[in-house]
């Protein structure tokens, strides 16, 4: 796969297969790749599926121990629990027969904008110059990555502006203040939110 090949790219298998090639998908970012599957497969809002992918989006972040998470889930929830949780063949159709989502519905699923929210450009993977780490920055960067839109689960598109204007205040240019103005979907795990806070 080359550079435009990855930006046009609509086949997710073949995008988890070239970053985790490069090793750049932390098990962190794969976990919530998957949790945003959920919330994209659960669009009614469904009260007890959406607490479940809560929980695994924590226990993908380190707030909460796997274990706690599986005993806190709603009825029916630890199996989806341990699909986000296991990474090895193919979690991500498993989580979809958790949602008894059709193969077709999975395969029409739009997951390939996730991975290049959560990825970026695997071939030239972006860098942050300290000094735009203001203490702002920083605020409005965690501001975002947690008051997200729910029940979808999105980043909030006029958190994002905001913080890229704060950014290109600091001195950003280019790529990432060109990737938080975009329309997205932006979720958790967005690479340029990622680098600001320092998260893999």
């Amino acid at each position: 796969m080359t550079e435009s090949d990855w930006a046009a790219c609509r086949d997710p298998q073949m995008m988890l297969d070239l970053v985790r090639e490069r090793g750049q998908a932390s098990d962190r970012k794969l976990r919530l790749f998957a949790c945003a599957c959920c919330r994209l497969m659960d669009r009614r809002g469904n009260a007890s599926g959406l607490a479940v992918v809560e929980l695994a989006e924590q226990v993908a972040d380190g707030l909460l121990p796997l274990a706690d998470a599986l005993g806190q889930e709603p009825a029916g929830g630890c199996r989806l629990i341990m699909d986000c949780w296991a990474l090895d063949g193919d979690p991500w159709s498993r989580v979809a027969r958790s949602f008894a989502v059709t193969a077709q519905a999975w395969r029409t699923l739009p997951r390939a904008p996730l991975l290049r929210d959560l990825f970026g450009d695997p071939f030239r993977p972006a860098t942050l110059d300290p000094a735009w780490r203001t203490a702002t920055v920083v605020s409005l960067a965690h501001a975002a990555y947690d008051d997200r839109q729910l029940p979808e689960g999105t980043l909030d598109p006029a958190r994002l502006a905001v913080l890229a204007d704060a950014l290109e205040e600091a001195g950003a240019d280019g790529p990432t203040l060109g990737h938080l103005r975009a329309p997205g979907p932006h979720v958790r795990g967005c690479f340029v939110i990622d680098l600001l806070l320092n998260r893999a």
